[in-house]
């Protein structure tokens, strides 16, 4: 039997198990021939592409007129540090990873 891994990567980075029959696993089968599906090459550039994004959300609390109070400032600081380092904690090996980091309120 064929079993699909699918890496679901955004928002939140899980694995999946899928047969060609649209039946749903937690684990595979003992049996079964594992295909991943997308790559981890393509998983990853999509887990880089979203953080991108939260990057570019958050793109103003930067600049020298933001409406922030300094430790505003530093706060969204070290959340935009957090997404960035975010890709590497990333084990691709078994495909786990931490949450992504909560941006400050």
């Amino acid at each position: 039997m064929i079993i699909y891994r699918l890496f679901i990567s955004v928002p939140q980075i899980t694995t999946r198990y899928c047969d060609e029959f649209g039946t749903y696993y937690d684990t595979p089968p003992a049996d079964s021939y594992i295909v991943d599906s997308p790559d981890q090459e393509q998983a990853m550039r999509d887990v880089r592409n979203y953080r991108n994004e939260l990057l570019l959300e958050s793109d103003y609390t930067q600049l020298p007129d933001a409406p922030l109070t300094p430790a505003q400032v530093t706060q969204w600081r070290e959340y935009r540090q957090a997404l960035r380092d975010y890709p590497e904690q990333i084990n691709v090996t078994e495909w786990t990873a931490p949450p992504w980091p909560v941006a400050p309120q």
